[in-house]
């Protein structure tokens, strides 16, 4: 092991020559400013190397400045003296080093995660609550949502100590609140299904539309509004040719009698949203045609909670009645749900894995969901 001092007239020159010397694998041990003669200030960084080559021992030792200050100095010896100990001394120098180096990361990952907490107004929360609003923070649930969480249980919980069970309790049932596993559709609804491009729509058109035939018996007709993406109408097309049923591409001009079928459940795709305000005119026009009695947001489980914030607030116009997550198999980083949840105050009807899974569409379970984001691989079937 290798320990020298570097003195520089910034920190970031100092940082460079241990980058030179002692190469990418260098741990900072210490920083500090030193007062020079004449009221100059010079900056010194302490640098370790743990089990150092003999050319690198050569390098940082052959290189240290014979006009030293005489706490580096001493450094200089002291690392020259440990560089010529017997192995097993040296061993038992390094495991000093590695457990004092362990005690520091310790400390430093507690104010790390001190800063997270006091960006959600929870800067005296230890344990449990700590850890847990660590786990949600990685988890993508935005700090809003995680502040809101504990001060609710602050207040349910103001006279008792609030344990990891207990908030894990809370947030299965916040989570339970925010999703509606009893929807239902009938003959004479008419589905429309709108989200951001690539966020499944169409995938969920085809697995609604199988389950409709195949499970609830229900006649089906499917709709697409999107005459822009390249392929579009065929996709929808073959969903129809492979279950059975009739499928019916909108035209230009909005007319509510081609789509309204009153003894058939209508599943209605639509293109992602058009930044064009001519198009956007033309979508709303159509959609309003249709008077659509369910209108499904859809968000693809890998969006940010950020994006998917701002989407749910963009699309407000649409007057969204449920939300749907996809590729909810492909990311253990579910805040996003919490975010579209709470940036549109709607509840989540259902979820469903990647295209390349089993092609499930399933209700939302609040327990597996809440374990998801509080880090727990049981959760996680």
């Amino acid at each position: 092991m290798v320990i020298r001092s570097y003195t520089a007239e910034s920190v970031a020159t100092a940082l460079k020559r241990v980058r030179q010397e002692m190469g990418g694998a260098a741990v900072v041990l210490k920083t500090r400013m030193l007062e020079c003669a004449g009221g100059v200030k010079q900056y010194e960084v302490t640098a370790c190397l743990d089990k150092a080559t003999v050319q690198q021992a050569n390098t940082v030792l052959s290189n240290a400045s014979p006009t030293s200050t005489p706490e580096t100095a001493a450094t200089d010896k002291t690392t020259r003296r440990e560089a010529s100990v017997p192995p097993a001394m040296a061993s038992s120098l390094s495991g000093g080093l590695e457990t004092r180096l362990a005690v520091i990361e310790a400390q430093l990952e507690q104010l790390l995660q001190a800063r997270q907490l006091d960006r959600v107004s929870m800067p005296y929360e230890h344990g449990p609550a700590m850890t847990v609003a660590a786990a949600m923070q990685a988890a993508d649930v935005p700090d809003h949502c995680v502040a809101d969480f504990f001060e609710g249980v602050r207040k349910d919980q103001a006279s008792s100590p609030v344990d990891f069970e207990t908030i894990r309790q809370r947030l299965i049932e916040r989570l339970t609140f925010v999703i509606d596993s009893k929807v239902e559709f009938k003959k004479g609804d008419r589905i429309l299904v709108a989200g951001p491009a690539g966020a499944g729509k169409t995938s969920v058109i085809g697995r609604l539309a199988a389950r409709l035939t195949c499970q609830k018996h229900l006649p089906v007709k499917l709709v697409s509004l999107d005459t822009h993406k390249v392929g579009a109408i065929e996709e929808l097309a073959s969903y129809a040719d492979l279950l059975g049923v009739d499928d019916y591409s909108m035209p230009t001009t909005p007319d509510s009698k081609l789509a309204v079928d009153r003894n058939k459940v209508v599943l209605i795709d639509t293109c992602a949203l058009p930044r064009d305000q001519n198009r956007l005119v033309e979508l709303k026009a159509h959609i309003e045609s249709l008077e659509p009695t369910y209108r499904l947001m859809v968000f693809s489980a890998l969006m940010r909670s950020s994006d998917v914030e701002s989407y749910a607030r963009e699309m407000a116009w649409l007057k969204p009645t449920h939300l749907v997550f996809t590729m909810i198999d492909l990311t253990r980083r579910l805040g996003s749900l919490l975010a579209a949840a709470s940036a549109s105050g709607l509840k989540i009807a259902m979820i469903t894995n990647s295209s390349g899974g089993d092609g499930a569409m399933i209700a939302a379970g609040p327990t597996v969901l809440a374990d998801v984001i509080l880090g727990r691989e049981e959760g996680r079937g």
